[in-house]
């Protein structure tokens, strides 16, 4: 499993916030389930397709976002399109 950081917030959560990744990263690639259950809300949401679009000579992977809120991860969005990753870098308003 190949796991590429991307730029950390600049609140002071942002240390906190490493920490818990951290943690789900050592449970999920250990097979530490307590562990992982520690990390995770009881209702966390995961978002995600199950499909993959695959291009023929190219490596695909999947980017992950999680959303932390007191300490555990609340919701993880999975983002599987290689297509997509070439905006992963830009910042985005969000508006209603």
């Amino acid at each position: 499993m190949d796991v590429v950081a991307g730029p950390l917030l600049a609140d002071s959560a942002a240390g906190e916030q490493q920490r818990v990744v951290e943690r789900f990263l050592a449970a999920m690639t250990s097979g530490d389930v307590p562990g992982l259950l520690k990390v995770l809300a009881p209702d966390v949401v995961i978002m995600g397709g199950i499909a993959a679009r695959i291009d023929p000579g190219g490596e695909n992977g999947t980017a992950v976002s999680f959303v932390i809120e007191d300490g555990r991860i609340t919701r993880i969005y999975a983002i599987r399109n290689p297509h997509k990753f070439t905006r992963l870098g830009e910042a985005t308003e969000l508006r209603r």
